[in-house]
């Protein structure tokens, strides 16, 4: 067990997953880019639903002095991402999704991960 493991027992953790879970209040579709065989040799290419009415709260992404962050402040892997989205701990999303809220579409440009997740937080770019 590592150390940070043993700061919460698991129902702990999942007391505070739960407490995640009430400060969701919005629904997002969540989208993965999938190729099917159009029946004539060929392939059709579309964001297809992997789920839908997720749980979700979408913020914009403020530096650590509070304002908005600039596309040269993001890490390189995420660089430009603009909103943080916050799901349950266990939401099944990739750094390769979109992600539709409210008729806007993002793409998914940065996933956290980890054992000790109480929440899953990915960082989002609105898609021109």
């Amino acid at each position: 067990m590592t150390a940070i493991g043993a700061l919460l027992s698991p129902r702990e953790l999942e007391s505070c997953r739960r407490e995640v879970e009430r400060t969701l209040p919005s629904l997002v579709e969540i989208r993965r880019f999938t190729s099917t065989a159009d029946g004539q040799g060929g392939y059709t290419e579309t964001w297809a639903n992997v789920a839908i009415n997720v749980a979700a709260r979408i913020m914009p992404e403020r530096t650590m002095s509070g304002g908005p962050t600039e596309g040269v402040e993001a890490d390189r892997q995420s660089e430009g991402a603009n909103y943080i989205l916050t799901l349950r701990w266990d939401t099944d999303i990739t750094p390769r999704d979109r992600v539709v809220y409210e008729g806007t579409e993002y793409e998914v440009v940065g996933v956290n991960s980890g054992s000790y997740v109480t929440a899953r937080r990915t960082r989002l770019r609105r898609v021109a």
